[in-house]
């Protein structure tokens, strides 16, 4: 059994990894690049560990635009592909604020339209559902073809470095603020996805942070510690497949 990684956990007790309401439903291949589509809000899922679900419309539209943006700014990021409103008027209770509220946290329940996003992406696979042969194929097929699967990784390894670190470089190129880039969210192939808690800087604060649950480890001048947290956690995950005695990249 694999162990819970508590470091880049937001409730430091390895649990708080998404909240299950992302579903792949098909793939397809269009001038020789694989695309990947995912639901997000389609309903429950058997990893959405009680929860309903959904999304609501306002954060749907919030992730539509703004991985939109962020292709357009030059930034890797997964995209866009639908936006659908659920028929029927379906609703989800979610926490928001009063008007009477200065507080970070939400201090009542709203009821709010639910929708469905599709996103597309060369592929979803996040770090901690980690196989290593898919992981090569469908995120590093340059990474020595034909060679003995250890001296593959440590190359996939060296890759994934220079990924993770263009990412968070154009992150802070922009202003931008992931708020939660913990293993969940943190593509095995380094581009921007789950557009939950995230936000641009409008006056500078190193501290900045959307989610009110992240601290100070999320914040934006922090987002390039926490990839490395994630990178290590990627690294370790390989070290069995390295070997003993490898030294990690």
């Amino acid at each position: 059994m694999g162990q819970p990684m508590v470091r880049n956990c937001p409730f430091g007790n390895g649990n708080g990894y998404g909240d299950g309401r992302a579903i792949s439903i098909g793939e397809v291949v269009v001038k020789g690049q694989r695309w990947e589509m995912q639901l997000k809000g389609g309903g429950q899922t058997p990893f959405c560990r009680g929860a309903d679900g959904r999304a609501v419309l306002r954060s749907s539209i919030r992730e539509f635009l703004a991985s939109e943006a962020m292709y357009h700014l030059g930034v890797d990021t997964t995209r866009a592909l639908s936006l659908v409103l659920s028929d029927g008027g379906e609703m989800a209770e979610r926490p928001w604020y009063s008007s009477e509220n200065r507080e970070r946290d939400p201090d009542m329940m709203i009821h709010e339209p639910c929708a469905i996003t599709t996103r597309v992406a060369p592929s979803f696979l996040r770090e901690h559902e980690m196989m290593v042969e898919h992981a090569l194929f469908r995120e590093y097929p340059d990474c020595l073809p034909g060679a003995p699967l250890p001296q593959r990784v440590a190359a996939m390894l060296r890759q994934a470095a220079k990924r993770f670190s263009i990412l968070i470089a154009g992150w802070l190129r922009v202003g931008f603020c992931q708020g939660n880039f913990n293993a969940d969210n943190c593509l095995v192939g380094g581009r921007t996805m789950d557009y939950g808690p995230f936000g641009w800087i409008e006056r500078y604060d190193p501290l900045f942070a959307k989610w009110v649950g992240s601290g100070n480890h999320f914040a934006f001048r922090n987002q390039p510690e926490a990839g490395l947290a994630n990178f290590m956690t990627l690294a370790i995950a390989m070290k069995p497949v390295l070997g003993p005695d490898a030294p990690l990249p």
